[in-house]
């Protein structure tokens, strides 16, 4: 939980860890072996990429334990991906065959809008409960230090903030940082730039 509320209290190190040509060659390892705490876990909200790869060191040592030889990629690939017939431009790998977790994926909108169609939907896609559902709704709550942050989606919590503090909306608001007029109910899945997608369950 604290990996997915982004309060992990891990360091960031963006040198090393961060966009399209990090330093690390195995970024998996480097966040295992190199990232210090620099807060008690569940404290601090912290924006970065070192708690979604330590989320790929986690999942990948799941997978090896359950006998499945495959990477976090490859399993999102075959258990989600495949069956909503969602397909990428592209993924970035480290040198190491790593997949890189928080930035790595090059989309279309029209395919882009497959995956909101299954969180709208709560893990169902043509009548098959693909994933269980009280597990989708526990990515729209938040239990971390940053009321406008889920489990990896943000929110539109009143008293939310974005990346940084800074980014909240102006107080009093009766909405969050996405929308501060209201709209409490917004999703949203932040990409890279201004790649944006939100989802709205009233409409």
């Amino acid at each position: 939980r604290h990996l997915l509320s982004l309060s992990s209290g891990l360091a960031q190190d963006v040198k090393n860890i961060q966009g399209h040509d990090p330093a690390a060659d195995d970024i998996y390892q480097h966040v295992v072996d190199s990232l210090p705490l620099t807060s008690a876990p569940g404290s601090q909200f912290r924006y970065g990429p070192s708690h979604y790869y330590a989320f790929g060191v986690l999942l990948q040592r799941k997978l090896e334990a359950a006998g499945l030889d495959y990477n976090p990629l490859e399993y999102l690939e075959a258990t989600i991906l495949d069956k909503i017939g969602l397909k990428y431009e592209d993924w970035i790998h480290d040198p190491s065959g790593n997949p890189h977790l928080p930035n790595g994926c090059s989309i279309t909108p029209r395919e882009w809008v497959k995956f909101g169609r299954f969180l709208l939907q709560k893990g169902n896609w043509n009548g098959e409960q693909i994933v269980d559902s009280t597990l989708i709704k526990e990515l729209f709550v938040h239990d971390g230090p940053n009321p406008g942050h889920g489990k990896f989606v943000w929110l539109n919590t009143q008293d939310g903030y974005g990346a940084y503090q800074v980014m909240a909306a102006p107080p009093g608001s009766p909405g969050g940082f996405m929308y501060y007029d209201g709209m409490n109910e917004i999703i949203g899945a932040l990409g890279a730039g201004k790649n944006r997608m939100y989802i709205i369950p009233s409409m």
